[in-house]
């Protein structure tokens, strides 16, 4: 009875902890981020265009090379964001990132989810709360 009880407290422990990390990098998220360089597992670097604004609301809106504006939403579950497009007024999951670091103006996000050659890791930067 008492392994049982030990388990049941760390398991609701490990539950109030991820969910008080997802809200601190739910909260730190909001705001505008601005792509600096991505650097693939071949350790090539990339840098392109990409604006990404995380609303309070849990809507997004991306801006992709100057001129072309994607609309979705996002969450945090697990230290891990969920990015979905929205299509003909239906979500549909479009990546799959952990957040390997946020800061006040510095976001670090890896790619966990796709073919495993692109999962590259992000370097973003804050331009506007």
């Amino acid at each position: 009875m008492k392994k049982i009880l030990t388990i049941i407290c760390v398991l609701l422990y490990v539950n109030t902890y991820s969910q008080t990390v997802d809200e601190i990098i739910t909260s730190y998220m909001i705001g505008e981020w601005q792509h600096v360089q991505s650097t693939f597992p071949n350790d090539s670097v990339v840098r392109y265009e990409r604006t990404f604004d995380f609303r309070n609301d849990g809507t997004l809106y991306c801006l992709m090379d100057t001129s072309y504006v994607i609309l979705g939403t996002w969450a945090i579950k697990d230290t891990v964001a969920y990015l979905y497009t929205v299509v003909d007024d239906k979500e549909i999951l479009s990546n799959v990132c952990f957040v390997e670091f946020i800061g006040t103006d510095n976001l670090f996000i890896r790619k966990i989810w796709g073919f495993k050659p692109h999962r590259k890791t992000s370097y973003y930067k804050r331009i506007k709360n």
